[in-house]
């Protein structure tokens, strides 16, 4: 049986408030586990096994955005840009993305870790002023797999709680930091995992049936914190970042005006349509008038899941797997490396893990 399903255990609770006689004792708990147990272990096999053969891919599985590859040193020093355009507006948006782990720290789904963001803006025009209202991100994890693909891992707001600005001012040489901590496993994380691992049998976390007039006998499925191990074979490979930058927008109004030439005179185009063009709005005093906008874009990078797994044996030794997904069956692969092979393979110098 495979991690991906083998993460289901049945655990059948004790049948509380029995009221039954000593001499139908016996009786019952055969009756019990000719009615109950059994049916229900062979219903589980069997449709645990079915899925074992065909499990349903994540429909987006193989849609690509921008990654930072966690084996690639380069992109973890320095991390990836983004240019974002920004609706209905002459300026866009810049993002750079940067993981923040120390030396020797590998980016896992089990473990906490953060990533920085600076967000700024390119080509604003002098007259405007652009703010941050509100940065919110989604921490999600990608698999091949339907059942635990999209799951959210960890959420984040960020805004500014000051009175001085209505929010964090950017512009092409002022940039708003943020750092995102993400949180490996917290309980609503937990919950939407061991329901994503038991499969299409995720959603009935019990059962029940009356023998003799006996109240409720409950069967759940296991609810726990998994290995990075698990979530590997599991079919997960990256986490998805996933922010919304809500901004605020001041800047001149303007009003579309038909071009005229030195003497005063309309102009038209060659097919007799005024030539128009937009010209700042001016008050009584004849400074300009300002307005303000409100708009939001869209930011996604991915950050790849560190492929290995360290083990040490009864006899004290480390040795490694190697996790990835085979492009010619579309199944996740792990291969047993020791610890030369791993070094090797990753070309990097690691401490024992009891150093």
């Amino acid at each position: 049986m495979s991690y991906f399903f083998g993460g289901v255990k049945m655990k059948i609770e004790g049948i509380k408030n029995l009221k039954i006689r000593k001499e139908n004792v016996k009786k019952f708990f055969k009756n019990a586990k000719k009615y109950v147990l059994v049916p229900f272990i062979v219903a589980m096999l069997l449709l645990l096994s079915g899925c074992q053969e065909t499990r349903q891919l994540a429909t987006n599985y193989n849609i690509e955005y921008d990654v930072i590859d966690t084996t690639d040193e380069t992109l973890l020093r320095d991390g990836i840009n983004q240019t974002i355009d920004v609706p209905n507006e002459v300026f866009k948006v810049k993002v750079n993305y940067k993981c923040l782990l120390n030396e020797n720290e590998k980016w896992t789904i089990t473990g906490d870790k953060q990533i920085q963001s600076e967000i700024y803006t390119e080509g604003l025009p002098e007259d405007y002023e652009v703010y941050v209202d509100n940065v919110h991100i989604d921490t999600t994890i990608r698999s091949i797999y339907a059942t635990i693909d999209g799951i959210t891992q960890d959420t984040m707001d960020d805004k500014l709680h000051a009175g001085l600005y209505p929010g964090f001012p950017i512009a092409d040489d002022n940039r708003y930091g943020n750092i995102c901590n993400i949180e490996g496993q917290n309980d609503n994380f937990i919950s939407a995992t061991s329901k994503g691992f038991s499969g299409y049998f995720g959603g009935v976390n019990s059962t029940s049936i009356e023998i003799q007039g006996v109240e409720t006998t409950y069967v759940h499925l296991d609810e726990r914190r998994r290995t990075e191990e698990e979530y590997l074979w599991g079919g997960v490979y990256a986490n998805k970042i996933d922010a919304i930058i809500d901004l605020i927008i001041i800047k001149p109004k303007k009003e579309l005006v038909q071009k005229v030439d030195e003497d005063g005179n309309k102009l038209f185009d060659e097919d007799g349509k005024p030539i128009m063009e937009e010209i700042p709005v001016l008050d009584k005093d004849g400074n300009k008038v300002y307005m303000t906008t409100c708009t939001s874009v869209k930011s996604i990078v991915e950050v790849s899941v560190w492929p290995y797994v360290a083990f040490r044996d009864k006899n004290n030794n480390e040795f490694y797997k190697y996790f990835f997904i085979d492009k010619n069956t579309g199944k996740v692969v792990g291969t047993a490396l020791n610890r030369q092979e791993f070094l090797q393979q990753t070309n990097q110098k690691v401490k024992k893990l009891d150093q």
